[in-house]
């Protein structure tokens, strides 16, 4: 039938004619359409009467929205009083009214020439105070210039903009600016760019916004009302840090650090003659040098000199020992190189390949890598890049999560290796790198001028272990054994537990990394103490009269 849900009292229809039902004032077969003089079937209430005004309309009929169609100078829904610029409507007409000097402009009633709304001066020519945008047909607008936020009830005369005092911001001043809340008050919410979220910041106003009860939405690394300071086991508030502050490593051994201060950064140049790099691809990481050479400030690699036996897959180049070990004291420096390649064709499968990979941990391994755009072909480009954990990921990782901070830093307090890849293209001829770096924080001397080196930890280690990161022994300690610790254990551990020298009391100092003493007392000696020196006897035991002289009365048979 398709009876009309709003038109019809219901689905059904005459099974003849195919009529539905229709409700008061409504027609047509399917009940679709208001009768003459009735409007807004779809309204939700009915078909409702036009009520057009028999003199100032021209007809009964009305709009959707119940607009009747007026006469000249009528106005209004129904047609029932004068437009602007007319007067003397007595449900008859309405008369035009003589007066240019005020735009057309008459009292309704009397036709005499009055002002646009809001206008003043002998021509009406301009607003009144309070108000702007001055039309001479249809007045001026309020400026509604918020008494508490603006500085004068006075707006611009062409935008409208009222004088908002500071914290206020809007065209009328009637809310808060960016980093201030509590209208109408607005209050200053004094976050700290570097604490407070990004997405409550401008970066171009350089504040930061707040709730309503003026609280500050901190990173994940900070709190404070105004995110001001590092949560409990993190440190090092920063802007650059997405976490805002940077979460302890100390080598997995305390929670309770702080920024070290008194530091700058100096670039460490790496690949300088007669340091020459080595060549090696993932599959093997065997170093070949063939094809090698030094070119002036450059590193060059010409394949058409080059070994491949062994060789599989793209190329990198293995940065030097100086970037090898504990390089902890690198982080949030910069490794900075120039890349330049020559080959056939500037694209190829090896592009997709990481650019720079690292590897390194002491108990467990970690292989890191980050990526950037591919370097074009014949360019020297110049790659520089952020020793911290953002944007560095697993090598080999099905997830493409970011590398976590104390991953990171495992890495750096033991790399084995750096690889800055070496080709690109398809059939490569020629890769050139130069100017290879790695920023190492160092203590500032008096009087340095540089800029501070920050982001570095300074940890409150337990005893037996030293070092910023607590990643040494600290003296009469050294690295216990990994065959003595239990297997489940080094799942969890960063580096291997400092424990006392074993000296058996004769001396205070060993090897931090075999254990064997040092300096042994009492006329004993061995890599624990445990044996009485030549020309003295006796059993160790931990006493220092362990040991007695000999009572041989030659020196040469004691």
């Amino acid at each position: 039938c398709g009876c009309d849900v709003n038109g019809s009292l219901s689905t059904v229809c005459d099974i003849t004619t195919g009529q539905c039902l229709c409700r008061e004032n409504v027609m047509g077969r399917t009940c679709d359409r208001c009768q003459s003089g009735f409007f807004g079937l779809h309204s939700g209430r009915s078909c409702q009467p036009c009520g057009c005004s028999r003199s100032g309309s021209v007809s009964e009929l009305c709009d959707e929205d119940g607009q009747c169609h007026c006469k000249e100078g009528v106005a209004g829904v129904r047609c029932d009083h004068c437009s602007r610029g007319y007067y003397g409507y007595q449900g008859i007409n309405c008369t035009a009214c003589i007066c240019d000097h005020t735009g057309g402009n008459c009292d309704p009633n009397s036709g005499e020439c009055v002002c646009p709304p809001n206008t003043e001066g002998d021509t009406c020519n301009r607003c009144e105070t309070g108000y702007w945008d001055h039309n001479p047909t249809t007045g001026c607008k309020a400026c509604s210039c918020s008494a508490s936020g603006s500085s004068s009830p006075q707006c611009d005369l062409l935008s409208g903009q009222c004088p908002c005092k500071d914290g206020f911001s809007g065209r009328s001043c009637d809310w808060c600016a960016p980093g201030y809340y509590g209208y109408p008050a607005c209050s200053a919410c004094s976050c700290d760019v570097a604490g407070t979220n990004e997405m409550f910041c401008s970066k171009t106003l350089g504040v930061c916004g707040c709730g309503r009860t003026g609280e500050c939405v901190c990173k994940s690394g900070v709190s404070g009302r105004r995110c001001e300071e590092c949560v409990s086991g993190w440190f090092a508030l920063s802007d650059q840090n997405p976490n805002g502050c940077s979460e302890c490593f100390c080598s997995g051994l305390s929670r309770d650090c702080e920024e070290q201060g008194g530091l700058t950064r100096v670039p460490i140049s790496i690949g300088r003659s007669p340091d020459i790099l080595s060549l090696v691809s993932l599959s093997s990481l065997q170093s070949v040098k063939s094809g090698v050479y030094q070119h002036g400030a450059e590193m060059l690699l010409d394949t058409r000199q080059l070994n491949t036996i062994g060789l599989v897959g793209p190329l990198y180049w293995r940065l030097s020992a100086q970037v090898e070990g504990d390089q902890l004291m690198s982080y949030g420096g910069l490794l900075s190189y120039i890349i330049t390649f020559y080959a056939e064709d500037g694209s190829g499968l090896s592009n997709q390949e990481p650019q720079v990979l690292m590897r390194g941990g002491t108990l467990r391994k970690h292989i890191i890598y980050t990526d950037m755009v591919a370097p074009s072909n014949g360019i020297g480009t110049q790659h520089d890049i952020k020793l911290m954990e953002h944007k560095w990921k697993y090598f080999n990782s099905v997830s493409q999560r970011a590398v976590t901070h104390a991953d990171f830093l495992s890495v750096l307090n033991n790399i084995q290796y750096i690889l800055i890849k070496a080709s690109y293209g398809t059939g490569l001829q020629q890769s050139r790198i130069s100017n290879i770096t790695m920023e190492r924080a160092v203590s500032a001397e008096s009087g340095d001028l540089q800029e501070r080196a920050k982001l570095i930890e300074s940890c409150l280690c337990p005893p037996g272990y030293s070092g910023l990161s607590c990643q040494e022994c600290a003296a009469g300690f050294f690295r216990q054994p990994q065959s003595e610790l239990p297997p489940q254990s080094l799942k969890t551990m960063t580096v291997r537990p400092c424990v006392q020298c074993r000296c058996n009391n004769h001396s205070a100092s060993c090897d931090p990394e075999t254990g064997d003493c040092q300096d042994c007392k009492h006329h004993t000696s061995g890599r624990r103490c445990d044996i009485c020196a030549p020309g003295y006897y006796g059993n160790i035991s931990g006493s220092a009269s362990d040991c007695s002289l000999c009572a041989c009365p030659l020196l040469d048979n004691r």
